[in-house]
C-alpha cells in the first residue's frame, strides 16, 4: 500500500494538488494561492471524468493548465516581498479558471453564471457589453449554453479579473509611495539626530527666559536680559546645549505620533489583499511627528509663533514636543482620507464611463 503524501506523480496529467505542505509560507495569501491550486486540480479531474467534456480536454490544455499551476505554485511558495510574486499567481490562477470555464460541463458552466454576474457587476460598468450579455444569458434560464455564450461567460470574466488586478495593483502603487515617503522622513529623523548627537552647538534646542538658559536636558542660570548681551545669550545657549536635547524632542515626537497613529486605526478598515494599508500609514505618522516636533521648537526658538518666544522649563519644552508630535495628524489626515478612498474602491462597482454624444441628424429639407 502506497500512502497519499508518498506517493509520486507518474505524469503531468494525474499528479496531484501540492500536498503535503511542509511548512506554513510567509503570508495568508500564499496558502489561498496553495489551496485554490488543490481545488483547481480537482476540478480539472473531475471535468475529464464527465462525458460532456470528453474531447475538449486536449493534451495540449492539460500541459498548458500545469504550466500555469507550477508557475502560480513556485511564486507563491518562494519568499519574496516584491508585488511581482503575487501579480503572478493571480494572473496565472485566473487564466486556469477562464481554461476550465472553456472546457467544464454546460451544468457547472450554468452554476458559475451567478458568481461570474456578481463579479462583473461590481468589475465592469453598465455600459460594458460583455456585462450586459451576461446578464441576457442569465435572464435566459437555459442550462444548455451555445459555444458564443461559453466564449462570451469567459470573456466578461477574463475582463472582470483583469479589472480586479488592476485595483490590487493601485493598492500596492499607493502603499508603495507611503513606504517611500516614510523611509525619506525617516532618514532625515536620523540624520538630525546625529549631527545634533555630534554637533550639539550647531542646533541648540534651548530657550532665553528671564534669568537662565532652559534646554530640553537642562538649565543654566544667566544675568537678566537687559544686562547680557544678545551675543553672549547666544553663546551661552551654545555652550549649555546637549547633544541629547535634540534626540528626546525627536523620541517624544515620535512617541506622540504612535499614539496618533493608534487613534486614528480606529477609523480604517481592514483590507484582505495583499497589501496593508493601515500598516504603511502608520509607519508614515512616526517620522513625521519626530519631524513636525523638531520643526516646531525651531519655529518656536526663533520668534515665529507670537507669544511663544520663550520657554519657561524642560517640562514646557518635552510637552510641546509632545503637543507638535501628536499635530502630525493635521498633515497626514488627509493621506487617511485617501487611504480609505483606495481601500473602498477595491471590489466596489465600477463608475460610468462617459458616453459620446450622438451625432445629430440633419433635419429633412422640405420644398
Amino acid at each position: 500500500m502506497v500512502l497519499p503524501c508518498m506517493a509520486t506523480a507518474t505524469s503531468r496529467t494525474t499528479s496531484g494538488p501540492p500536498f503535503p505542505l511542509r511548512k506554513l509560507t510567509t503570508a495568508p495569501w500564499r496558502e489561498q494561492a496553495l489551496t485554490k491550486i488543490g481545488e483547481q486540480r480537482f476540478l480539472l479531474a473531475w471535468m475529464s471524468s464527465q462525458r460532456e467534456s470528453e474531447g475538449r480536454i486536449t493534451d495540449e490544455l492539460r500541459r498548458t493548465i500545469h504550466d500555469h499551476w507550477d508557475a502560480a505554485e513556485k511564486a507563491a511558495k518562494r519568499r519574496s516581498w516584491r508585488g511581482a510574486s503575487v501579480e503572478r499567481v493571480t494572473s496565472h490562477l485566473n487564466a486556469v479558471d477562464a481554461d476550465l470555464l472553456r472546457v467544464a460541463p454546460d451544468s457547472y458552466l450554468y452554476g458559475q453564471l451567478p458568481g461570474l454576474l456578481e463579479r462583473a457587476r461590481k468589475c465592469l460598468p453598465k455600459s460594458d457589453l460583455r456585462r450586459a450579455r451576461l446578464q441576457e444569458i442569465v435572464d435566459r434560464r437555459e442550462t444548455d449554453l451555445s459555444q458564443h455564450d461559453r466564449d462570451l461567460i469567459v470573456a466578461a470574466r477574463h475582463e472582470a479579473a483583469r479589472e480586479a488586478r488592476h485595483e490590487v495593483t493601485r493598492l500596492r502603487s499607493f502603499k508603495k509611495v507611503l513606504h517611500v515617503t516614510a523611509a525619506g522622513l525617516a532618514i532625515g529623523v536620523v540624520a538630525i539626530a546625529l549631527f545634533a548627537f555630534i554637533w550639539p552647538d550647531k542646533v541648540p534646542m534651548c530657550f532665553n527666559p528671564d534669568g537662565s538658559i532652559v534646554c530640553t536636558t537642562s538649565t543654566t542660570p544667566v544675568g537678566q536680559a537687559n544686562t547680557v548681551d544678545p551675543s553672549q545669550i547666544d553663546e551661552a545657549m551654545r555652550q549649555a546645549a546637549s547633544g541629547w536635547d535634540v534626540a528626546v524632542v525627536l523620541g517624544v515626537g515620535l512617541l506622540a505620533a504612535a499614539l496618533a497613529a493608534a487613534a486614528s486605526l480606529r477609523g480604517i478598515r481592514g483590507t484582505s489583499t495583499p497589501f496593508s494599508l493601515p500598516v504603511a500609514l502608520a509607519l508614515l505618522k512616526l517620522p513625521t511627528g519626530a519631524m513636525t516636533a523638531i520643526l516646531g521648537l525651531i519655529l518656536m526658538q526663533g520668534e515665529f509663533i507670537p507669544g511663544l518666544s520663550a520657554l519657561d522649563s524642560s517640562g514646557q519644552i518635552i510637552s510641546w514636543a509632545v503637543v507638535l508630535g501628536y499635530s502630525q495628524q493635521l498633515l497626514t489626515r488627509f493621506v487617511d482620507r485617501q487611504a480609505q478612498t483606495v481601500l473602498d474602491d477595491v471590489g466596489r462597482a465600477a463608475p460610468e464611463r462617459p458616453q459620446p454624444d450622438a451625432p445629430m441628424e440633419a433635419a429633412p429639407v422640405t420644398a
